[in-house]
């Protein structure tokens, strides 16, 4: 018996380990296989109550994948928490993600096929799935952030994705990828893409079960036509408002607009400070795992002509170079059509630091919120 814990508690894991006990074992049992014995769910806290096994923290599952007490850690992918962190955690914590596997979706319970069934927990990184992936539709913006991490108030004009390519892409992206917790539909600012109906239909197609957000910053909501709002409902979608100071005197009015349409969403606290993190300077090795390991950003894949990278920076660092007549890397794009590509390399690729990192401080400078006064300075964006 693998001794086995669930990550989360609740009725999905309770689910998972009904499924382990009623038709995993039994089915692994007669191909010969090991069974599974499910001793605990592990959480963030171990007072949440659990009905069937006991509930430990996240700190006490460590110290028992680490000696032994526990052998198998199960993922359910509907538990989100556990989708977004443990590919980066559990490495830092000198224990093996060959121990970690994805449970499916409980929807795919209901098979009676002996090889399905066997198939249901995956290894971790051979899973065709991602907790987290986000694109952009515009570079550019209609809020001219200073300290803004996406550089939008450094692009050019207005530089939109292009549907008929992004389409490509993204189907080539699903051979790799065919399942994803949440896609968020950003920038740069989403809403100025007239083609936006199109990036949400295609998205629902490719990922049916994901949570899909459009965010954005809400200055257009008011004027987007009823196809959008159609559409968003059709495909079943959020809106997410990162709220700023211009829109305090309207966002009142953006709520009632949006509870009348019945468009479900979410608005941010108000955004009144920005962090800078941009160093000119390389930190050293250790430095640049710091960062990495302890940046909130490491989890935001980012969908970007073709390529995917951990975070958004190896595609909007150039318009800070170019800006700026800087040289800061913009490595750490994983190319989707590179010859040999597999799920397992992607998304090994995507748990490690890379050569931007060096230029991304451990520590914030939070600035008071304000727009970039033309021309921009280095001092909107280095941290000091």
């Amino acid at each position: 018996m693998l001794k086995t814990a669930i990550f989360g508690n609740g009725i999905i894991s309770e689910l998972v380990k009904s499924y382990i006990d009623g038709k995993y074992n039994p089915t692994a049992k007669k191909a010969g296989g090991e069974e599974m014995q499910v001793l605990c769910f592990a959480g963030l806290n171990s007072s949440e109550s659990a009905t069937s096994v006991p509930m430990i923290t996240v700190e006490q599952l460590f110290y028992e994948l680490k000696t032994g007490g526990i052998q198998i850690l199960i993922i359910p992918k509907e538990n989100a928490l556990g989708q977004f962190s443990f590919g980066w955690v559990l490495p830092m914590q000198g224990i093996s993600l060959e121990n970690v596997y994805f449970a499916d979706r409980v929807s795919k319970m209901n098979t009676e096929d002996e090889t399905e069934i066997l198939d249901y927990f995956t290894p971790f990184l051979d899973t065709k799935y991602l907790g987290y992936l986000e694109y952009h539709l515009a570079d550019h913006c209609n809020l001219n952030c200073k300290a803004c991490e996406h550089y939008s108030s450094l692009v050019p004009g207005e530089v939109f994705t292009e549907y008929d390519k992004f389409e490509k892409d993204f189907t080539k992206f699903h051979e790799f990828i065919d399942d994803i917790g949440l896609v968020r539909i950003l920038g740069g600012e989403p809403l100025l893409n007239k083609d936006i109906n199109k990036y949400m239909v295609l998205t629902r197609k490719l990922y049916p079960n994901a949570r899909i957000h459009v965010v954005t910053n809400g200055l257009k909501l008011l004027s987007m036509g009823d196809d959008f709002y159609q559409t968003m409902k059709e495909n079943n979608i959020e809106i997410h408002i990162s709220y700023y100071p211009p829109m305090k005197d309207t966002m009142s009015k953006v709520e009632a607009f949006l509870k009348e349409k019945n468009i479900p969403y979410f608005l941010s606290p108000l955004n009144t400070q920005f962090g800078k993190k941009q160093l000119l300077k390389p930190q050293n090795d250790d430095d640049t795992i710091a960062a990495f390991y302890n940046c909130v950003q490491k989890t935001c894949n980012n969908f970007y002509d073709g390529k995917v990278a951990a975070c958004f920076l190896p595609f909007t660092t150039k318009y800070f170079n170019q800006y700026f007549d800087k040289d800061l890397p913009e490595d750490g794009a994983i190319d989707i059509y590179q010859l040999g590509l597999t799920t397992h390399a992607l998304k090994e690729q995507l748990l490690l630091p890379f050569l931007r990192c060096r230029y991304c401080s451990v520590e914030t400078e939070m600035i008071p919120w304000d727009v970039v006064h033309e021309p921009s300075t280095l001092d909107d964006w280095i941290r000091s």
